[in-house]
């Protein structure tokens, strides 16, 4: 999850989780910005259910921002599949294409706020091979 803020210059946080129905933590992560109103958050997966993210709003939304959180599980050591997208996507681009305006994010704070993607019975000593 990536949340954006609503003002024209704010906090932007980015939420990705391919099913947040089915997970608590993240939903309680949700539920805990919810009275912040300067806070947009954008839900890649509701977004963009077919994949097809709009690269041009989702480098606007990264420019406008003063902070950027994501927030997503962690999946065998990476990001969901959407989140992966869309860093190549808009950052890559950026950074790579477009330094003087990506000099402009400089300094801006970022949190990663993630949770593992699994059971803890999953991750047990039990659950371990061998």
């Amino acid at each position: 999850m990536t949340f954006f803020a609503k003002s024209p210059s704010g906090p932007e946080a980015l939420a990705s989780h391919p099913d947040y129905a089915a997970s608590r933590a993240n939903r309680a992560l949700l539920a805990g910005v919810d009275d912040l109103p300067e806070l947009e958050v954008a839900k890649l997966y509701t977004l963009y259910p077919d994949g097809l993210i709009d690269f041009a709003v989702e480098r606007g939304r990264l420019l406008r921002a003063d902070r950027l959180v994501l927030q997503f599980p962690l999946q065998w050591y990476s990001t969901p599949s959407l989140l992966k997208l869309w860093m190549d996507g808009v950052l890559t681009p950026l950074f790579y294409r477009e330094p003087d305006v990506a000099a402009s994010t400089a300094g801006l704070p970022l949190l990663a706020a993630l949770r593992r993607g699994a059971r803890r019975r999953a991750t047990s000593r039990a659950a371990r091979p061998g």
